[in-house]
């Protein structure tokens, strides 16, 4: 028992023997080596609906005094809370710098 403690602790660190693909060939197996086959990977599923589209603001909306403020407002603070990114609306960014 104590022989084997002592080889196992030799072989720490060393590769395992690994046949060629070459090798591997030649033998003309039956079953691909167990070593070989990974288990199967699941998936998670993904679902696609509207509620799992990117928010985009209208970021001219955003502008104190406009009539749609608050619900902009709304959008933008969902878009940070809940995705933690959004996509703006690039003509009215464009707009509100050039004003």
């Amino acid at each position: 028992m104590e022989d084997k403690v002592v080889n196992d602790i030799k072989n720490i660190g060393v590769p395992l023997p690994v046949e060629n693909v070459q090798q591997l060939a030649s033998k003309a197996l039956e079953e691909i080596p167990h070593r070989y086959i990974r288990p199967e990977i699941r998936k998670d599923e993904v679902s696609v609906n509207e509620s799992s589209q990117i928010p985009v603001i209208d970021i001219s909306k955003l502008v104190a005094g406009n009539t749609e403020y608050q619900t902009e407002m709304s959008k933008f603070h969902h878009a940070c809370k809940d995705w933690g990114f959004f996509s703006g609306d690039k003509e009215s960014y464009f707009a509100i710098s050039v004003c």
